[in-house]
């Protein structure tokens, strides 16, 4: 008995690392997109090596137009299948999404400006702004060779790494 688990939990082990095949059609909720979408910018550049099949999941943003982050607090981000959230409150913004094979379309569709003035003083940087303006420019998305996911396009990017 010893002899046959040990030939056969080499065998098991290798089947669990064989790919999945995923069927798109099953419970797809994304929103269709305008196929004469274009795809991002740099859709080429060599750090890209990957689209990935969802952007569904909760982010910290590393970086902004191609420079990482550096501020005292960071910035997150929450996607849903068709939304996407900085935040609640005072200053949060939200956009719905349709993302398809790397193609994204993104449109604003909420901020909160309850009292600006109150609002925490991360909801007024710079960095905070060109989050919103990124986002607002993305027409696509890459996984990054850091296994990172880029949204892109217009001249703009912003970094994200899964939480």
């Amino acid at each position: 008995m010893k002899i046959l688990a040990t030939i056969l939990a080499p065998a098991f082990a290798l089947a669990a690392c064989q790919p999945v095949q995923d069927n798109p059609e099953e419970g797809d909720a994304t929103p269709a997109i305008d196929s004469t979408a274009s795809a991002p910018d740099n859709a080429a550049a060599a750090d890209k090596i990957d689209v990935p099949q969802s952007l569904v999941g909760e982010y910290r943003v590393a970086g902004i137009d191609g420079k990482e982050l550096d501020i005292p607090v960071g910035f997150a981000l929450s996607i849903t299948d068709t939304e996407i959230h900085d935040g609640q409150g005072c200053g949060a913004r939200h956009w719905r999404y349709a993302y398809e094979k790397g193609v994204l379309e993104t449109k604003r569709f909420l901020m909160h400006e309850d009292n600006a003035a109150n609002c925490p003083i991360f909801r007024r940087t710079r960095e905070w702004i060109a989050l919103g303006e990124a986002i607002d420019a993305a027409t696509g998305a890459e996984r990054t060779r850091a296994n990172g996911i880029e949204l892109s396009g217009n001249g703009r990017s912003v970094t994200l790494f899964s939480q």
